[in-house]
């Protein structure tokens, strides 16, 4: 994946969301929420998508989850 600068994009390996700071060869830099940072393989990324969009696709019963 060859993902935006300020996109936000999963993690699989770390299973985490982080926002795009850079990206530099095979690795691209992520910023959580919290401001942790950490170097991912792109291989490992993809979007990041919401809870409300994946009901939106019919992807996941929302009732499922205790808010």
């Amino acid at each position: 994946m060859n993902p935006d600068r300020g996109q936000m994009v999963y993690d699989s390996a770390k299973r985490s969301v982080g926002r795009v700071m850079d990206a530099e060869g095979p690795f691209v830099q992520l910023r959580s929420r919290a401001g942790l940072a950490w170097d991912a393989e792109r291989k490992n990324l993809s979007p990041a998508v919401s809870v409300d969009e994946l009901a939106a696709a019919d992807q996941v019963d929302l009732t499922a989850f205790e808010l």
